[in-house]
């Protein structure tokens, strides 16, 4: 790159009314984190010398989201949006003395990969020593999409928007993908010989190419392989379109390292999901951020898990729920209907049904019943479990904390245990039966009567 230096300049200021939302168009999620995130970080892995991010006044939630991928990150205020040329004028304090290259994104297309950038950017380093790079598309289908019009000489001419091309400009494929890069020594020059459009007084960019043109500048054109990677985010349809392609992409990476899917486009992953090699995944699981999936596990069919990290060998659901800050040790059985949240289970623990554990800390090698609760909240704070190592929790058990139960301890079936448990003890809690002699016939013609009654009346 020129001098070795790059300023990147991300366009997020627009309100992105067709959401019809109070979010900011660019903090939908995609895979479990703001669209604008994936942009950002995907700048940062190029080095830039600094970020500047266009918003508006009202966008501090914007900012905040941006600065968790770049601390350091300066926002620029977009006062009025006056199109595009004007919201990277608003930049002008950056611009000024930069030297290098400017490259220019937007805050919707999470897609954007690194190697395509890239690309654009090594472009500067031709003989040809473009003043503007652009990013290109073909499309068999260019929609409403910007056409470059290009020369003999595969230099750009002109990018013109689809409204004011005429019928043999629109059958032109080669379409404007929104990425452009400028050489520093041309930028503000070039920037302030655009004039707005007469019907809506909108500064665009995109003239930057004929008029870059006209003073004799060289302009390019870098084709994306994958058109795909450019495509922004305008409408709750376009937000679907492009969560099926990000997630895709990632089933793809996880098959490729040794991951089986059994259904794979019912699997739905995370921005940081990480799958170890020799994972079996059923139909219908759905593995939220900061999920961690170690070697040889089993995750059957409808299984929702979030902030969760399974130990080799274990196996969870179906139907079941690791909430954050669950881990599951080697071996361990997590069955249907099981929720588990905030809580450690030991080597080889089993949970195999029907079972809420909160809050707990449990050993290795212990069985949970079926039915069985940690009672860890009493309307004011969560309180801790304890159960040790090689205990036995009767099924449908209530466990209320602050408890502690010993290693090799039994519960007993129905109890309620309310204070600790020594190390192999048995604690049974339950009211004692009582019996009544054919109870059973007098209750059935009791109620017999009483509907006999009702009948009649």
């Amino acid at each position: 790159m020129s001098n070795g230096s790059l300023l990147t300049i991300i366009l997020a200021a627009g309100k992105g009314t067709r959401m019809r939302s109070s979010l900011p168009k660019v903090l939908h999620p995609i895979g479990g984190r703001p669209m604008i995130q994936y942009v950002l970080e995907t700048t940062a892995s190029l080095q830039p010398e600094g970020v500047a991010l266009i918003v508006n006044a009202s966008q501090e939630s914007v900012v905040l989201s941006a600065r968790e991928i770049i601390p350091g990150l300066i926002p620029v205020i977009q006062e009025q949006q006056l199109g595009t040329a004007h919201a990277v004028l608003s930049a002008r304090s950056f611009i000024e003395n930069f030297k290098g290259i400017i490259l220019v994104l937007f805050g919707d297309t999470p897609l954007v990969r690194q190697e395509t950038l890239l690309e654009i950017l090594n472009r500067f380093n031709s003989p040809s020593r473009p003043a503007a790079v652009i990013l290109g598309m073909q499309l068999d289908d260019p929609k409403m999409y910007g056409r470059i019009v290009t020369s003999q000489d595969n230099q750009v001419e002109a990018i013109i928007e689809h409204k004011e091309a005429n019928e043999e400009i629109r059958k032109i494929k080669l379409c404007n993908a929104g990425v452009m890069a400028l050489d520093g020594n041309y930028a503000i020059k070039l920037l302030e010989k655009i004039t707005p459009q007469v019907s809506n007084q909108e500064r665009y960019l995109t003239d930057i190419v004929a008029i870059a043109r006209t003073e004799g500048l060289k302009v390019e054109v870098v084709v994306a392989q994958d058109p795909s990677e450019f495509e922004g985010i305008n409408t709750r349809q376009d937000l679907a379109e492009i969560e099926a392609k990000i997630q895709k992409r990632w089933r793809n990476i996880a098959l490729e390292k040794g991951v089986t899917m059994i259904a794979p486009e019912t699997v739905y992953l995370s921005h940081d999901t990480q799958i170890s090699s020799d994972v079996i995944i059923h139909p219908y699981v759905n593995l939220g951020p900061k999920t961690v999936i170690e070697e040889n596990v089993t995750i059957r069919s409808f299984t929702d898990i979030e902030g969760a990290h399974i130990k080799k060998g274990a196996t969870v659901g179906p139907f079941a729920r690791l909430r954050p800050k669950t881990i599951l040790e080697e071996g361990v059985k997590i069955g249907n209907f099981v929720e588990i949240k905030n809580s450690t289970l030991g080597i080889k623990t089993k949970v195999n049904h029907l079972s809420y554990i909160g809050d707990a800390v449990i050993g290795e090698k212990t069985n949970i019943g079926a039915g069985t609760i940690t009672c860890n909240y009493d309307g004011f704070n969560k309180w801790k479990t304890n159960i040790g190592s090689y205990v036995s929790i009767g099924a449908n058990s209530s466990l209320v904390a602050p408890l502690k139960i010993g290693d090799y301890a039994y519960i007993g079936a129905g109890s309620t245990i309310t204070k600790d448990v020594a190390s192999k003890s048995l604690a049974v809690a339950r009211a004692q039966v009582k019996e009544i002699e054919k109870g059973a016939v007098a209750l059935q013609k009791r109620k017999s009567t009483q509907t006999h009654e009702k009948d009649i009346a």
